[in-house]
Formats: C-alpha cells, structure tokens, sequence
C-alpha cells in the first residue's frame, strides 16, 4: 500500500512530535506539507509566547524527500476577512493535494494529518495495523477521531482513507463552513461514508506548547495523560477566535 501523507496548518510543535510518527512507516508514505512561514502560539494567562520563523530545513532534515510548501499568510488576505480558521484549513488541504497531483504519484490511501499531533499505538497493537487499514481500501470508509454518535463532531486532526474518497473530500471543503467539525459530520453523513473511530488503533493528541513548561520534555511525552491535560488547560485559557483549532 502506498500512502500521501498530508500534513496541513501551522508548524507548532512538530519537531517535538515527529519522533512519534515512525510508526507511520509501515504505510510506505510520502509527505506534503503546506505550512505557514510563521509559527505562533500565545498564550497570556499561561504568560507563554512561542513565536518563531519556519524554513524547509526545519522539515526537510526529518523527511528529506518530503514536498515542503511554505506560505506567506500576508499574501492570501481574503483568509484574514473570513471568519475563524476552518477555511485556513481548507486552503492547506487543497493546496497539499495539489502539491501531490503535481507530483504525478499514484497512491493507494491519504492520510491528513496536523504537524503538532502525537500518536500513539493503544495497547492491542505493536506495529501500525495494515491489515486493518487495508481493509477499507476502495471502499466509502474513513478512519477518523470524534464524536459522531452524541455530539455530531469529526475531528480533522486525523483522517485516513482511500485515495478516490479523500480526494472528492478535499474537493467537497469548501463547503465546510463555519465550523469544521460540524460540517465534516455532515458530509460523511449525507455522503454516506462508513465512520470509523481511530480510537480503535491509535491515539491522536495535540501537543501544545504548555507540555514542555517545567518539566522534563522526555518526561512529558511519555505520559500520555500528562500531554491531555496541557490541552485542556490550555484549551480553557487561550483566547480563540470562533471556531478556531
């Protein structure tokens, strides 16, 4: 199986978590990245400022063959004038499958994934689960985080599915608008699309810069429960502009 790994938004954390993702080398993937050429992330009630420029060899010294696109916010101003950052995340969607479709690869799967998330096996599997994955191949199904069932919510963090499927996804996320979760539960659900929970196989967790504040960084990301609780505290402090990730 061959995957196009779409790695989408701004870099945050990623040189803190892409250790994590070696698990993802038995999918036989390829990378493209569509990121911002500044990465910030603030936070005043936790009286943190991460703030710094980002380069290709920030990405390219992890995966060297990857397809790097790194964009100028200023340059796209019509983003700033709508409202929050789901179409932000649209735009580095269409703007990864682009970079792949100009690649002129054939691939059997895409998975879309953000920079700063950490994965992890749950504790039935050693190695990434193939089989299992392989399984939808083909078929109208996607692999993805939420809450489907009480709350009609998607995640966006990770998605993984067959090409063709998340093809006309990426092509359908212009109407995903205000609110990416609540849309994204829409469109599997009027397209009819097989949810999958990840939870079955891996947990997702975005890192968050609050992580690392005081503590060990090895330390930190080797407890799960730890990472989850800086989300959360951070989640509750920052102040968000409506439907923002």
């Amino acid at each position: 199986m061959k995957t196009a790994v779409l790695v989408y938004g701004e870099y945050r954390e990623f040189d803190n978590v892409v250790h994590s993702w070696k698990i993802l080398d038995r999918l036989n993937c390829d990378f493209y990245f569509s990121t911002w050429n500044k990465s910030k992330q603030n936070n005043n009630k936790l009286r943190i400022k991460r703030e710094f420029d980002v380069t290709p060899d920030m990405i390219l010294k992890y995966y060297p063959d990857a397809v790097v696109d790194i964009i100028n916010q200023k340059d796209i101003p019509e983003l700033d004038d709508m409202w929050g950052n789901s179409v932000k995340i649209y735009y580095h969607w269409k703007n990864c499958l682009k970079l792949l479709k100009d690649s002129k690869k054939e691939y059997d799967f895409i998975l879309i994934i953000r920079p700063d998330l950490f994965l992890t096996l749950n504790k039935n599997y050693t190695l990434f689960p193939i089989k299992l994955l392989s399984k939808i191949y083909k078929k109208n199904s996607l692999f993805m985080g939420g809450d489907i069932v009480t709350n009609n919510m998607v995640n966006d963090v990770f998605i993984f599915g067959s090409y063709d499927v998340l093809e006309k996804l990426i092509n359908s996320s212009n109407d995903f608008i205000p609110d990416i979760h609540r849309a994204l539960f829409d469109y599997v659900n009027n397209s009819k699309i097989e949810f999958i929970n990840t939870d079955i196989f891996i947990k997702t967790d975005i890192v968050r810069p609050n992580v690392f504040y005081n503590i060990n960084p090895d330390d930190a990301l080797n407890d799960i429960n730890y990472i989850y609780k800086k989300q959360l505290e951070w989640d509750n402090t920052v102040i968000k502009r409506p439907y923002s990730d």
